[in-house]
């Protein structure tokens, strides 16, 4: 009786693994997919808290295979227009023209346009802490470097392996969330 009990005990362990695995291969996944494609493009509906303001905008991004992100502001009418690139390497923002001014988050630096370029960094190579399904989406939560000050990202992922939504956190606090429609590998 103690053998059948030690062996479903077990089982039911090896279960659990075996299913957690699936979800870490699946963003992997992802990850090997954005890497190994030529680039990607989507519209990120971003929404950055300020506690005392919210600001919600819509980009068209597009990426190339190193990272780095061109966007165009689309929403709302008073933003159109405005474009701007942010480069991978040191991570620089950089506005042809004009620029949306916006007061930098918390730690300083984070301006609310970054916020497809940090979630697709994340993806690209943070660390993954935790992957699980909800409902029938995947959801990755990825840690964005080593650092005191980290951001901490819950992303979403569809059937497609498209990132669908992802919540962008400082110090376990959610301080934008980006909504992603139309996303293509190019």
């Amino acid at each position: 009786m103690k053998r059948i009990i030690v062996l479903l005990v077990i089982a039911v362990i090896l279960c659990g693994c075996s299913r957690e695995n699936r979800e870490f291969d699946r963003a992997m996944l992802v990850r090997t997919g954005i890497i190994n494609a030529k680039g990607y493009s989507f519209v990120a509906e971003i929404t950055a808290d300020f506690a005392d303001k919210t600001y919600t905008f819509e980009m068209q991004c597009q990426a190339d295979q190193a990272g780095n992100i061109q966007f165009e502001a689309i929403k709302p009418d008073y933003l159109t227009g405005i474009q701007g690139h942010i480069v991978a390497e040191g991570g620089k923002l950089i506005f042809e023209d004009v620029a949306l001014a916006f007061t930098l988050q918390p730690d300083g630096i984070l301006s609310p346009v970054s916020a497809p370029w940090i979630m697709m960094r994340a993806l690209r190579g943070g660390y993954i802490r935790y992957c699980a399904m909800e409902e029938s989406y995947l959801r990755i939560t990825v840690d964005d470097s080593y650092e005191e000050d980290a951001l901490t990202l819950d992303i979403w992922v569809g059937a497609n392996n498209a990132p669908v939504q992802a919540d962008i956190f400082q110090n376990n606090v959610r301080i934008m969330t980006i909504s992603i429609k139309d996303y293509h590998l190019l």
